[in-house]
């Protein structure tokens, strides 16, 4: 009798036998979604974490979120800022808006608006189609929340942070 893994996903599967850094990727977020395969977060954290050390900015985001809500592991928000932050740093919209939502809210790290301002305006930046215009919609209230001294050193810091991005993004 073969598995349901066999059945359902042979090419992730056997492509996660190597290196495939999209299949680990794939067959990760399928264990942690548990649609076509029984919810699995120790699996999924298993693979995310193997793609997010190969350079995967989706992986790394995946595995920031769970070490966040203590998905396949218990809640550690050091671990989840550093893989956030990772991710982040290769222009992953969901994770810079993420660590503005974990500075806003003073989740694991104290209440920042500069830091929160500068991260969801950097995604605000990156991200393409509807999360664009939440990412801007959150910035501006953050914004309205900040007097113009804290509102200018967060916009100085989103324009450093997006240069140093593209600085390690292009090299090669």
């Amino acid at each position: 009798m073969k598995s349901l893994e066999s059945n359902i996903l042979p090419a992730p599967v056997k492509a996660v036998d190597g290196d495939d850094l999209e299949a680990m990727v794939e067959l990760g977020l399928v264990y942690y979604q548990g649609e076509t395969v029984e919810r699995d977060y120790a699996g999924a954290m298993k693979l995310l974490l193997r793609a997010g050390s190969l350079g995967s900015a989706e992986a790394q985001y995946a595995v920031g979120l769970m070490y966040v809500l203590g998905q396949g592991t218990e809640v550690n928000y050091r671990e989840g800022l550093h893989w956030l932050k990772l991710a982040a740093g290769r222009g992953y919209a969901k994770a810079q808006y993420n660590l503005g939502l974990m500075y806003y809210r003073a989740r694991g790290v104290p209440l920042d608006y500069v830091s929160a301002y500068a991260w969801v305006a950097l995604a605000a930046s990156s991200a393409s189609g509807p999360g664009a215009r939440e990412y801007a919609d959150f910035r501006n209230l953050i914004a309205r929340r900040m007097n113009p001294t804290e509102l200018a050193q967060a916009k100085r810091l989103e324009r450093e942070w997006g240069v140093c991005r593209k600085i390690v993004s292009s090299a090669p």
